[in-house]
């Protein structure tokens, strides 16, 4: 019944955007490995927008890491977990509100162990501004923790560089750019190096 409903919004969203945008250009799906763990990290310019656009125009069922806040409305909180979105919970929301992430972070874990898909947009909040900025530490945080759950498994990063022609303007165009996928090194010291290549490509990605 979920899996139904999913592919019907999924449908309904890509049919929406397309009204909405003169051009959606997809570029490097053949780049998202199947039948493995896959966190596909992208960067944030259009709120909502960005996931949406993906989910539709990608292959695969990735579950999506969003901000909370979208969850206080219960009507929305119930139409966005069936588009498998997530909240995570930020310092803004509350530090009351941050061990809350542990539930989140379990579900992905349980994803990835059965070479399913996760995507977040690392930057943490959206900006307009066409450049990357620092990336957080979630990422690389999912990918250890499936790791050691589990050292058996092959963790890939996929970069997916998201841009707009002209951001809020109805008629303009989108654009998709996945990376190559990105081994994870299992040895956890090697996060940083992770995150620094995570963002190069990003930035070879869109216009930074």
């Amino acid at each position: 019944m979920k899996t139904g409903i999913y592919i019907f919004l999924r449908f309904f969203i890509k049919i929406a955007l397309h009204v909405y945008y003169k051009k959606i250009i997809v570029q490097g799906r053949e780049n998202i490995p199947l039948n493995q763990p896959v966190i596909l990290v992208a960067n944030h310019q259009n709120a909502l927008i960005d996931p949406l656009v993906v989910a539709a125009h990608i292959s695969i069922r990735p579950y999506f890491l969003t901000r909370a806040a979208v969850f206080k409305n219960p009507i929305a909180a119930y139409l966005l977990d069936l588009v498998q979105m997530l909240p995570v919970y930020r310092v803004l929301d509350g530090f009351s509100t941050i061990p809350q992430n542990q539930r989140t972070f379990q579900k992905t874990n349980q994803v990835l162990q059965q070479n399913g898909s996760v995507l977040i947009f690392a930057e943490g909040n959206h900006s307009i501004v066409r450049n990357i900025r620092p990336l957080s530490k979630g990422f690389t945080r999912m990918a250890y923790g499936a790791l050691a759950a589990n050292p058996e498994l092959k963790p890939v990063i996929v970069p997916v560089g998201i841009q707009y022609s002209a951001h809020k303007k109805s008629g303009s165009s989108a654009k998709i750019s996945i990376g190559k996928p990105i081994p994870v090194d299992p040895d956890p010291s090697q996060a940083v190096k992770l995150t620094r290549q995570v963002q190069t490509a990003l930035k070879s990605l869109v216009v930074d």
